[in-house]
């Protein structure tokens, strides 16, 4: 009998390897760490071990966050988002807890107002940080002249953003796209708002239609959309990150094969989540070393 069934929930017949020892974890987490014994419903209605109850979230809302902060910043943001014409699914951020995008909150929702941020944001990504503007995740950058926030016409977002002054007094963008389980989507998307960003931008070394096929689209589009703030959303310097799991060897080979498109690599970086864990583990801000405890439990060391 699987761990899902042992803790509820269908067995989802096109889960990987990957998916299926991470969502049997997130089970166990559910059931053991936060005394949920129900699992809740999927979509068609059936009941998926890594779901939570939706009587139990309405009774409290924190139960898939890790911390009251990453949670106020969902609410937030799910009003914001709406008001702003963007697209943020609250049940999937709210109940599904095998989601990169309550995992993207847990980490820069939980961390974004931390003294040690910056610090382990220079760490992790080979930043320079004089200061913080702002951090936030489901954003979508605005041009700096009309405010409009559809810079590719399809209602893109980064996951999370992180706006910064360095040193030099240049402002800074850092666009992260957060995978846990899910793969990058396999549909391959083609608008002309994307070929009018790739061939206007100098970003790509590559044909737009290489880049536009199923297994780099979806990172394809999030560098389009980082290469359009470069352009009209006043910011000096945009790069993209990509946080994966360490086992998620699909993820890094995609990472690679857009890196070696790109006329200056360093736009795009790539970081496990291991490897974040590790670096807070080592800050010198206590609330940083333990949320590094609190996200490993959560979301790592699944045969532990």
């Amino acid at each position: 009998m699987s761990a899902e069934n042992e803790l509820g929930g269908a067995v989802v017949a096109s889960d990987n390897r990957l998916t299926a020892k991470y969502r049997a974890h997130q089970a166990r987490y559910r059931h053991h760490r936060l005394g949920i014994a129900e699992c809740g419903e999927g979509t068609g209605g059936r009941l998926i071990s890594s779901m939570l109850p939706k009587e139990s979230v309405r009774e409290n809302p924190l139960l898939n966050f890790l911390s009251t902060s990453a949670l106020a910043h969902a609410q937030e943001r799910i009003t914001q988002v709406k008001a702003e014409r963007g697209s943020l699914a609250p049940g999937r951020l709210l109940r599904n807890m095998l989601s990169s995008m309550p995992l993207c909150f847990n980490i820069f929702g939980s961390l974004r107002e931390k003294e040690g941020f910056p610090g382990l944001l220079e760490a992790a990504f080979g930043l320079d940080i004089a200061s913080l503007e702002t951090v936030v995740c489901e954003w979508v950058p605005p041009r700096a002249t009309t405010g409009e926030r559809d810079l590719l016409g399809d209602r893109s977002a980064f996951d999370a953003a992180v706006i910064y002054t360095t040193s030099d007094g240049r402002r800074c963008l850092l666009g992260v796209e957060t995978k846990y389980t899910e793969p990058f989507s396999q549909i391959a998307y083609d608008k002309p708002s994307y070929r009018s960003v790739h061939e206007s931008c100098d970003w790509f070394s590559s044909d737009c239609d290489v880049l536009l096929r199923k297994a780099t689209n979806q990172l394809f589009r999030t560098m389009l959309l980082a290469a359009a703030a470069d352009a009209d959303a006043g910011f000096d310097e945009v790069r993209v990150a990509v946080l994966s799991l360490t086992e998620d060897q699909k993820a890094e080979r995609v990472v690679k094969e857009v890196r070696a498109s790109l006329k200056d690599p360093n736009r795009l970086v790539h970081l496990t989540y291991e490897s974040l864990r590790d670096l807070a583990a080592a800050s010198e801000d206590q609330e940083i070393v333990e949320w590094s405890e609190k996200f490993g439990e959560r979301y790592l060391d699944p045969d532990s």
